[in-house]
């Protein structure tokens, strides 16, 4: 199966096609309160990608985070080996940083 995977994923950088089976998704809609009152305002879309999809991403962040990863915003906290404490230190800080 791995080799399924390989070849498929491969095949896709080399033809700069990436087959709509796994481009598509599945929006649903999910509620932020309850009742919603407003489309607009009080649902988010959440996407399901396909399992392929997942594993495919995986593989080209794997490949293109050492490349890009020196070349992002240092309060960039949603990549791997930065935490949450982080994020929560810089946004005290800010709040801290504010004039009254």
């Amino acid at each position: 199966m791995a080799d399924v995977i390989k070849d498929l994923y491969n095949s896709s950088l080399e033809q700069g096609f990436v087959p709509v089976q796994i481009k598509d998704s599945i929006v649903h809609p999910l509620p932020m309160c309850n009742p919603p009152k407003s489309v607009e305002e009080d649902l988010r879309p959440i996407t399901l990608n396909s399992q392929l999809a997942k594993v495919m991403e995986g593989f080209t962040l794997n490949s293109l985070s050492k490349q890009v990863k020196g070349k992002l915003d240092l309060k960039q906290f949603s990549i791997n080996g930065t935490s949450t404490v982080q994020a929560l230190v810089y946004l005290l800080y800010l709040i801290l940083a504010t004039d009254r």
